[in-house]
């Protein structure tokens, strides 16, 4: 049997330490038959982290955007994403979309929408309030990227460097994946993933376990359920405020498979024994 190498989270948020920060809480959603529709998309708890000119939605998906404007009146910023969108059992189409995010400095509210490329009816009049978090400690993430250069070799920065696919997701976690060096990306924003990857980028030979199992069912699974591996090379990664790892292993071609709906993952630190898991589904 494959193990599957992966890296874990859980459903509790962080805050990066060294980037303006909105936490934002979402109250008014507009049109009464799609408010469900609505928190989907947009959901009612968010995180953004903001650092010059880039935006970090750290609440889903973990997009990548632009902060297009920033002075004494207002922030406005996007992200730009294609998503695969069930319509029917036969089709599931690629639907680009655009999130778009206003906030106004002396009232602390927030305005949203999704904008979609053709047949789609936006998602608009979205509202609330932020909690906005300046932070000035940007000297602390240069040393954090100098210590993550200074750890990394020639061949896992070649590694980095490689395209991934996106493979399979869950509303916490997403998880890449590239054939040709049977390598694992795992980017996340939660509680535990942020202790594991600075004790990775503390100690490059911290000594991590991973497992995995499939099932056809959502449960609340125990440790005793994972047959715990140490993968062949595990490294972390700072790219600008995202949190990376990167697992490598030949049994992470296991997350191609399809044996059970759900593929549940787990990490487990092996010096204290804390471990989390999550289940994850197929994203493309």
């Amino acid at each position: 049997m494959k193990y599957l190498i992966l890296i874990i989270l859980s459903s509790f948020f962080s805050t990066i330490l060294f980037a303006d920060t909105l936490k934002c809480n979402f109250t008014r959603y507009g049109g009464a038959n799609r408010i469900e529709i609505q928190k989907e998309w947009l959901p009612e708890i968010q995180i953004h982290e903001l650092n010059g000119s880039e935006a970090f939605f750290k609440t889903k998906w973990f997009m990548k955007g632009k902060v297009t404007q920033n002075n004494d009146q207002k922030i406005k910023w996007s992200y730009e994403k294609e998503v695969k969108i069930k319509q029917s059992a036969n089709s599931v189409p690629t639907q680009k979309s655009k999130f778009n995010f206003i906030f106004f400095k002396k009232s602390k509210k927030v305005a949203a929408e999704v904008l979609f490329r053709i047949g789609w009816i936006p998602l608009d009049n979205v509202w609330g309030t932020c909690e906005y978090i300046i932070n000035s400690s940007n000297n602390n993430n240069s040393q954090i990227v100098e210590k993550v250069e200074s750890n990394l070799n020639l061949n896992q920065k070649k590694v980095i460097n490689q395209d991934f696919k996106l493979i399979r997701g869950s509303s916490g976690t997403d998880i890449f994946y590239n054939q040709e060096t049977s390598t694992l990306l795992i980017k996340n924003n939660s509680k535990y993933y942020n202790k594991m990857h600075k004790k990775l980028i503390d100690n490059p030979n911290y000594d991590i376990r991973i497992g995995s199992f499939w099932d056809k069912e959502r449960k609340k699974p125990k440790k005793y359920m994972f047959q715990y591996k140490k993968p062949e090379k595990i490294f972390a990664n700072l790219n600008g405020y995202i949190r990376e790892i990167y697992v490598q292993d030949p049994s992470v071609s296991d997350i191609l498979s399809e044996k059970e709906k759900y593929l549940y993952v787990s990490i487990t630190d092996y010096n204290d024994g804390m471990w989390v898991a999550t289940r994850t589904e197929k994203s493309d």
